[in-house]
């Protein structure tokens, strides 16, 4: 029921590495901060978000790989940094999602290779497709498929199985 976003910068305010809450109007409700203690040390912060309500988890992608764990009190609205996973991604866990009957996450970094990891962080697959550049990912849990935000103001339906676009996209 709310909107979770990134914030890097504004140094100036004071609110630097912050996941910022939104009511679902786009009113703004608190700013958390992110982990930037060790491994997490510098970069750029969080990237992309994946939110699991029956969990109250949310994972933040970050450099090197590696993934925020965060977990929210639905009744407080809380939210704290619990871990951070590891992955085998060797990249920028820039776009992130779940496939919520897998249990396993996508990722990819502009037009990097895809990859998909367990709960462990250890990598199942490698796909090569330099075709989408992705900035975002969400998984459609209706056509089993991922979903990215890319170049040109568009969103791109890709095939998580071999990570191919399925030619469907649309304007944003």
């Amino acid at each position: 029921g709310h909107l979770w976003v990134t914030g890097r910068g504004h140094t100036t305010i004071g609110d630097n590495y912050m996941i910022h809450k939104y009511d679902m109007n786009g009113l703004w409700l608190n700013s958390f901060p992110q982990n930037v203690s060790s491994p997490n040390v510098g970069g750029w912060g969080g990237r992309d978000m994946e939110a699991d309500d029956a969990s109250n988890t949310l994972w933040v992608g970050n450099d090197n790989g590696h993934v925020e764990v965060m977990t929210y009190d639905p009744t407080t609205g809380g939210l704290i940094y619990s871990s951070t996973m590891m992955t085998g991604v060797p990249t920028t866990v820039r776009a992130l999602c779940l496939n919520t009957t897998s249990g396993n996450f996508f990722t990819k970094s502009f037009t990097g290779d895809m990859y998909e990891f367990d709960s462990t962080g250890a990598v199942i697959n490698s796909i090569v497709n330099a075709a989408v550049s992705a900035y975002g990912f969400g998984w459609d849990a209706t056509n089993g498929t991922i979903w990215s935000s890319t170049t040109g103001a568009a969103a791109t339906e890709i095939d998580p199985v071999t990570g191919n676009e399925t030619g469907r996209t649309f304007s944003t």
